[in-house]
């Protein structure tokens, strides 16, 4: 897969250590040609995609870190209390395409990806797991327990928390709408609902 188009990190590589929180979206879309193989050197040298890049949504340019879903991650990062530049963040599945229906393969992909986000979990052992997209993707993942579900203010579009069980370990999850087409800056009592978990792993 090193030669696909796609990422496996969208943060540097050092932020896999031991730390509070993973980020993780479903897979990357655009049309940009990087590969697998180049976000890794990327992510190597320090390189974090929701600052660093220009992406072009709908083929207009923007400023680094100024696409509308770079600046509600970086918004989302500082709802929770961190820097975007030192949270752990990936997808999925690393491989690219410009909607998830469109993608070749997206179940082969996603079995060959898990056991990453396995090795990214014990690296991390996060308290607190904050997702974004589909919860149908994240459910067919992971072992999610305890869920409650919010309506997030648009549609029928939900929002959900609850726990992973991973490794024997509870983590607690939080879930909104994927943040591309979901307005989460103006939302925001529905994302504190969603990462109500991480403030509760906070006060234990």
């Amino acid at each position: 897969m090193l030669d696909s188009p796609g990422a496996v990190l969208y943060s540097s590589a050092t932020t896999l250590e031991k730390g509070p929180i993973y980020l993780l979206g479903l897979n990357p879309g655009g049309n940009e040609s990087s590969t697998l193989q180049d976000s890794i050197d990327a992510s190597r040298a320090g390189h974090n995609a929701y600052l660093d890049e220009q992406w072009s949504p709908g083929g207009h340019l923007q400023p680094k870190g100024q696409a509308t879903l770079q600046r509600r991650v970086q918004k989302l990062c500082q709802s929770m209390g961190f820097n975007t530049r030192d949270v752990p963040a990936s997808n999925l599945v690393f491989t690219r395409s410009t909607r998830l229906q469109m993608h070749l393969d997206y179940d082969l992909a996603l079995r060959l990806c898990m056991p990453v986000h396995e090795i990214f979990l014990r690296s991390i052992q996060p308290r607190f797991v904050m997702t974004f997209g589909s919860l149908v993707n994240f459910s067919s993942s992971f072992r999610l327990e305890n869920l409650e579900t919010k309506l997030a203010e648009h549609g029928n579009w939900k929002a959900n928390r609850g726990n992973i069980d991973f490794d024997g370990r509870k983590i607690s999850f939080g879930n909104v709408p994927h943040m591309s087409l979901w307005a989460s800056d103006k939302r925001q009592d529905v994302v504190n609902w969603a990462i109500a978990g991480l403030e509760k792993t906070n006060r234990l």
